[in-house]
């Protein structure tokens, strides 16, 4: 499987079967670029990153947004738009669960001949109560449409 069935079977979950309001592949977030990022209907923030190989989670650690993150988590209010719930998606048995830290949720993806499923194996803790302003959904909206407008 690659990034882009991934992403395309994470958007589908998390909008028919989640309910979310919207979802958006890769999309500046933070400063970084974010795989996923979706909204769901009372206004919290999904960040979903999505791993293809064991190296690319690896070096996913050493990325500063996570840093960023840990600060605006940890601030008593928040100056910015940070997610409320980070997951890790990857193909079945890539990763072992027990070496994804705590504070992430964990997507499990498969794929059979007719279809890529996306099944929750640990659900993603929330972190603060911060909801998507409408500044963020204004940037996230601008930036789809220039996606859509230079594809």
């Amino acid at each position: 499987m690659d990034s882009f069935e991934i992403s395309t079977a994470v958007m589908s979950f998390f909008l028919y079967e989640k309910k979310h309001s919207f979802a958006v592949p890769r999309i500046m977030f933070a400063g970084n670029e974010a795989d996923v990022i979706t909204i769901n209907r009372t206004g919290y923030i999904h960040e979903i990153e999505i791993k293809i190989s064991k190296s690319d989670y690896k070096a996913d650690a050493s990325k500063s947004k996570w840093k960023f993150y840990e600060k605006a988590r940890e601030a008593k209010t928040r100056t910015c738009q940070a997610p409320n719930y980070f997951w890790y998606c990857f193909p079945a048995g890539l990763i072992e669960d027990s070496k994804i830290p705590e504070k992430f949720g964990i997507l499990h993806v498969t794929k059979t001949k007719y279809k890529v499923s996306v099944n929750i194996h640990r659900d993603a803790p929330r972190y603060g109560k911060s909801k998507a302003n409408r500044r963020f959904i204004d940037q996230i909206c601008r930036s789809l449409s220039f996606k859509v407008l230079n594809a």
